[in-house]
């Protein structure tokens, strides 16, 4: 069972302690762009276009009714929230001039459907599990938008960002291996242990990265 888990992690399918859904649905986003790129060819005067939207939407849903039998709502989410970050991409000017003044509604209707899809989570057939994650992204857009932070810190943790989302997972393994009622005992202190040791390996990375 064990080497059948660890030969099924390769596929992304199964777990080792990393983030296998967000790596498969990630593989899976890019096959399906360049199958739809490859079925509708793109041009210098339509590099995009609403069509290869629409082949791109009706693949990730066949995809969504597969994975959402076998997989959690992660995987799919992820998926639909890709293509709706090329819908955005395709129309973004006319979006952004529609909700024009209009981004305070935007960010109200956003926290609202929200709460209202975390309160409604799991019913009508995982439906607004579904789509609370869209809720999610317009509160997201309308404050990267609308709120901007001059922070040096900010600016080091995006600048950091992957290696602190690849490397919080060897804290947390390690210290968790070595003391296993840490995490339960002293969670304050765990989080905070995984915290500085996981800024350190962000902070080292820029030595040990390896250009592709």
């Amino acid at each position: 069972r064990r080497i059948g888990n660890y030969l099924l992690a390769l596929t992304t399918w199964e777990s080792v302690g990393n983030s296998n859904w967000y790596i498969g649905v990630i593989i899976l986003c890019y096959g399906l762009t360049w199958l739809v790129f490859r079925i509708l060819p793109v041009s210098v005067s339509a590099p995009r276009s609403g069509r290869q939207f629409a082949v791109m939407l009706a693949m990730s849903i066949l995809m969504v009714l597969v994975l959402r039998k076998f997989r959690p709502a992660c995987w799919y989410n992820t998926l639909l929230l890709y293509d709706a970050g090329i819908a955005y991409s395709i129309w973004r000017d006319k979006v952004e001039v529609y909700c024009m003044n209009k981004w305070a509604i935007v960010g109200v209707l956003g926290m609202v459907g929200f709460a209202l899809t975390g309160f409604f989570s799991g019913r009508c057939y995982g439906l607004f599990t579904l789509i609370r994650p869209f809720f999610f992204m317009s509160i997201l857009i309308v404050l990267t938008r609308e709120i901007t932070f001059h922070s040096q810190s900010l600016k080091w943790l995006g600048a950091h960002l992957f290696p602190i989302y690849i490397y919080q997972r060897l804290p947390m393994i390690v210290l968790s291996g070595f003391v296993p009622s840490f995490p339960s005992d002293w969670p304050i202190l765990f989080y905070l242990s995984c915290l500085v040791i996981t800024l350190l390996l962000a902070w080292c990375y820029k030595w040990w990265r390896v250009a592709l």
